[in-house]
Parts: structure tokens; sequence; C-alpha cells
């Protein structure tokens, strides 16, 4: 599975050079939120009462940023309601625009997609690690995870491009299975330790791509196989858990995973509304603690004790536990008086191109 298996994801640009997106909202409180979104933008915003519609001034360079700000700040039935078309320049839609027009989420996913396609073909979406050490001794790292990092065309530190936005972005584009098979392929390329390392590589699996019949254990297997890495070296950290949508779907994937060699770790636990159930209907070898629960953990009884529940429970069953998002000694001192297996976080290390860059902190 080498990396030229990937077709060119470019899209058509749906808003390519400056011009205006003309926007018919179907509501006057929706059309008050178009021009509180032009306000914050600092965007020229024209009306054309006649036909209900309005127009916001783009140039190229800011695409995905509109785009980006329409879907944080309207809601979904605004989004599903409000069509959308674009027009190079200061001309007006005509007759032959209007077949064109999609409802704004429908225009908003697929110029994140084109943008999101196009990092990939540029080679600009990468897999970043950051490492898993022992809670007992947090000298000792145990395993990397591999994080998905984008990087804008100006290639400079500062634009690194987040995860939760390039998730965000394949959510909307229905490229979740894309995203999550091109990460995998970037980080068992960039996975080059130094000769004798056994440590082993999570790799974050949504589980919107599990239950997509795209996604194939086979060919993730073989690709483990050609960067000499085992699949038993290899745990499939199952994110986005809350949104199971066919949990049989997602089982049988998870009896292949097993039988093919991988480890399976669920992530998130004890975040927002995040089912204890899955615990047993899943039955990972890991579970990890939500950087949501880690945090001041020294601090807050209610987090104390719900913690000390799960950690109960996991170690009756067998599970290992990490715990996400470690930012203080203070954190790490608890986590580690109350048998927590391995932790990671900003304050162990943050996250980096290669786990050879990565220079581990000493702790006394």
């Amino acid at each position: 599975m080498k990396a030229d298996v990937y077709a060119s994801m470019a899209l058509p640009d749906p808003m390519r050079g400056a011009g205006r997106l003309f926007l018919w909202p179907n509501d006057p409180g929706t059309a008050r939120e178009l021009e509180a979104v032009a306000l914050r933008l600092g965007r020229r915003l024209d009306k054309f009462e006649r036909d209900g519609c309005v127009a916001l001034h783009t140039d190229e360079r800011d695409a995905v940023l509109i785009l980006d700000t329409l879907r944080r700040y309207l809601d979904a039935h605004a989004l599903t309601r409000t069509r959308a078309v674009f027009k190079v320049g200061m001309g007006t839609p005509s007759l032959a625009d209007f077949p064109r027009a999609n409802s704004l989420d429908t225009f908003v996913g697929y110029a994140r997609g084109k943008w999101l396609g196009e990092m990939i073909d540029s080679r600009r979406l990468t897999a970043w690690f950051q490492p898993i050490v022992n809670a007992q001794n947090p000298e000792k790292v145990e395993a990397w995870e591999a994080l998905a990092r984008g990087r804008s065309h100006n290639s400079s530190v500062a634009e690194v491009v987040l995860p939760c936005r390039l998730i965000s972005a394949a959510k909307d584009a229905g490229m979740l299975a894309t995203f999550d098979r091109h990460i995998h392929q970037q980080a068992l390329e960039a996975f080059d330790l130094p000769d004798g390392a056994m440590h082993g590589l999570f790799l974050n699996v949504t589980t919107s791509t599990l239950e997509n019949p795209e996604f194939c254990l086979t060919q993730l297997h073989h690709a483990c196989l050609q960067a000499d890495l085992q699949p038993s070296r290899i745990t499939l950290e199952i994110i986005e858990s809350e949104t199971i949508i066919s949990l049989d779907r997602v089982q049988d994937i998870l009896t292949i995973a097993r039988a093919l060699g991988f480890g399976l770790a669920l992530d998130d636990l004890g975040a927002g509304y995040s089912n204890l159930n899955l615990i047993h209907q899943l039955r990972p070898d890991i579970v990890k603690l939500d950087m949501a629960l880690v945090r001041n953990i020294h601090t807050d009884p209610y987090k104390a004790v719900l913690a000390q529940k799960i950690l109960e429970a996991t170690h009756s069953l067998g599970v290992h536990t990490v715990a996400e998002g470690v930012e203080c000694e203070e954190e790490l001192e608890w986590l580690a008086a109350h048998d927590v297996n391995f932790v990671q976080g900003y304050f162990i290390a943050r996250p980096t191109p290669s786990p050879r860059l990565l220079p581990l902190p000493t702790f006394v």
C-alpha cells in the first residue's frame, strides 16, 4: 500500500478567484446572522431586497475562512435552508446559474472537501507523533500516537492546521475514511525509530471509517508489513465512539482487526456522554481517559471519584488505561498514585513531525 495508490483528491473550486457569494436566506433571522458574519469577517455585504438575496464579497485567499465562519455561526436549519451560488467578479446570477445553486451546507462541505483534498495532494497533510509513557516511570516511552497535522501553503510553523479543523472538514465533505487512510499511511512511512526500538504506534480511526465499506483492514495490515511493523505493535484507537450507528458492523470489523493482530483502544472515556456500555460491547485492550476528566483531577473530588471508579472497573477487567492531556506535575502524580498505566500530554511532550526529533524531559 504505497503512497501513490491515493488518486488525486483535488475538486473543482466552487470559489475560485475574487467575487461574490450569493446567499438566499430562508428567514429574517438567518439574514441578520449573515450580516453579523460579514461584520465579523470585515467583508462587504450587498443586499438585494427585491430578490431576498445578499452577496458576500470574497477573494481567493479567504474562501475557506469565509465558509468555515458561516458554518460556525449558522445553525443546521439555516445552513440547510439557505441557498448559495458563487460568481466571479461583480456579475450577478443569471437563470443559467440557479440550477447549480446548492444548500449552503452542501456548498460548505464541497468547498471544505476541496481544501482537504488539495492538502492531501500536495502532501501538506501529515502525521505527527506524541509519546505515551509509563505513568510510574515517565521517562520510559511505551508507544507513540499518530496525530493529524495540516500545513498551509506558506509552510510556516505558525500556520499548522490542527486536527479539530481537519476532522471537521473531512466530516463535512464525507471524507473521513479517506482522511484516516491517508494519516495511517503517513504515520507508517514516518515511524522510523532507531534500530532495536520496539515502541507501539496508536492509529486513530473514526467510527464513521469503521462503518464505511471502503475501509479495508487487510490493506492496512499489508501497509504495516511493508513498513516493517508487525500488527501486534499497532493499536487502533477508536474515536468519536458516541456516534456509532451500526454497532454490529463495528463489532465485525474489530473482530477482523483482532484476528489480524491489531490491538484496540477506546478513546475519550469520561468525555461528555460517552457510553460506558461500549467497554463491554467493544472489549478494548486499552481505554483512554479523556483530558476533560484528567484536567485538575488532583483538586476536583468529583473527577477523582469518577476516575477511581473507572480505574477500578478497568483493572478488574484486565484493561489497560492511558490518561490523556496531562499538563502539570500534580496531575501526573495523582494518576501514578492511582495506578493509571500510561500517560500522555503536553507536560510529557508536545507532538513533533518525527519521533526521532523529540527530546523527552527528565523527571526527578
